[in-house]
């Protein structure tokens, strides 16, 4: 639970159980904020409340590393303490739609961890595609545009050959005007399809 949450930077209670308690028991519930309280007791995990999250009361806690949990990490990872940062996720807008490409990216690994025939390979996200965004240049114009995708992620379906998608997280805020460049762009330049993921709820999985 520790290094998804370092993965993902920031989820929910109930992402942790759809990625290690998937049946939908009784059970698997207390298991899973069972597991996840003590997490928080001993500072590997930290909860923020945010209101906005939910309709009523105190919010959904949102689960970031705590100092032990950053400690836990870099040892196993072996990294610097220092390139692991606090994630800071405080706008209404941002952070439902990280929520929903976290939501996307657990489908992928289940379903991959699942299959005999697809391998995840990779995911980048949308912070390191910025490092070096697509260049896209309109050949009537012969203006170019940056593009950054939401994310992008490489699948092995057979040996020795590897396929990569980019992922674009549709939350159904983004204008028709805004979305017609993007679009356009992804036909111009970019050789790798495009997955477009509708979100239609604002629930967690």
């Amino acid at each position: 639970m520790v290094l998804t949450t370092h993965r993902l930077g920031a989820l929910t209670v109930d992402q942790l159980r759809f990625r290690y308690f998937p049946t939908n028991t009784r059970g698997s519930q207390v298991a899973c904020y069972r597991r996840v309280s003590r997490l928080i007791k001993g500072a590997f995990l930290e909860p923020n409340y945010v209101p906005f999250l939910a309709n009523t009361g105190r919010g959904k806690a949102l689960l970031t590393l705590g100092p032990q949990g950053r400690i836990l990490v870099s040892q196993l990872l072996g990294i610097p303490r220092s390139q692991i940062g606090r994630v800071r996720l405080d706008s209404p807008v941002v952070i439902p739609h990280h929520l929903a490409l976290c939501d996307t990216r657990l489908a992928l690994e289940l379903a991959c961890e699942r299959s005999t025939s697809f391998i995840l390979e990779s995911w980048v996200p949308e912070r390191e595609l910025r490092q070096s965004p697509i260049t896209v240049k309109d050949p009537k114009t012969g203006e170019t545009a940056p593009l950054v995708p939401d994310a992008a992620f490489s699948i092995t379906p057979t040996p020795g050959r590897t396929e990569r998608f980019f992922v674009e997280q549709d939350m159904g805020t983004v204008p028709v005007g805004r979305m017609r460049p993007k679009l356009r762009a992804y036909l111009l330049g970019i050789q790798e399809p495009a997955l477009f993921v509708c979100y239609l709820s604002t629930k967690s999985i």
